[in-house]
């Protein structure tokens, strides 16, 4: 696998340094949501939407991943790295925020002998040495389309088997609390949930600056109360379509 030199844009790099230093303050928060303590009702129908998006991707994982090396992008507290690792896979766990690597690097299953590795870091700077498959769970949610599209160009060229990530799909609902964060000053908000429509990625996608290698081959959508995302495998052009 031949591994390319990172590179990002100005736009990639202001949104990443916003995305990371919200997690970095509310790291015990999400620590806490991904865990198995009690949460309020409403954190709760959260924690039940990511688990649902999450065995969504690993189902579409091939049934065998056993050997695998296979990023975990915006692995947060490591739950899916460590379920990658259950299954033999060879995972890397990046994140953005320290504090959410050392929270992952403690959770280990019990019984558990296989360790995924985990760096604080970003997409661009791991991607590039090269890994059989990279998911990217609800990590884009805080990127434009534009720069979720960048990313895809990035991981298209160092991936063989192919890329699963979330985005979040435009509903009026959320494209009215968009708008509406606007009116706040920055420093009051959380990095924006950027709703994307479906017409405009698949433009996207199959436009002169979409992915080349890779195509979509399905998506889905997940909803649980105030969780809402939506699935993306991307897979090498020819081995199916959506």
């Amino acid at each position: 696998m031949n591994a390319l030199t990172p590179t990002a844009s100005p736009e990639w790099v202001r949104s990443r340094d916003r995305v990371r230093d919200y997690f970095r303050a509310g790291a015990e928060r999400w620590t806490r949501l991904t865990g198995e303590e009690h949460v309020s009702r409403i954190r709760a129908t959260v924690r039940a939407g990511r688990k649902e998006m999450r065995d969504t991707l690993l189902s579409w994982l091939p049934e065998d991943v056993s050997g695998m090396r296979i990023l975990d992008a915006g692995c947060g507290p490591g739950v899916l790295s460590w379920e990658l690792a259950a299954r033999g896979a060879d995972v890397v766990g990046v994140d953005l925020a320290p504090e959410l690597i050392t929270a992952a690097e403690t959770r280990a299953p019990e019984g558990v002998t296989r360790r995924p590795t985990f760096r604080t870091g970003d997409l661009f700077e791991v991607v590039s040495e090269g890994f059989d498959a990279v998911i990217a769970m609800d990590c884009f949610i805080h990127y434009t389309l534009e720069e979720t599209v960048e990313a895809m160009r990035m991981m298209e060229r160092n991936v063989e088997w192919g890329a699963l990530l979330t985005v979040a799909p435009w509903t009026p609902l959320l494209g009215a609390m968009h708008l509406a964060g606007k009116l706040f000053p920055r420093r009051d908000r959380a990095p924006a949930i950027i709703p994307v429509r479906d017409e405009a990625l698949r433009e996207r996608l199959d436009g002169p600056f979409g992915p080349r290698r890779l195509a979509l081959h399905r998506s889905r959508t997940i909803h649980r109360g105030f969780y809402i995302s939506r699935a993306l495998e991307l897979t090498p052009r020819g081995r199916g379509t959506t």
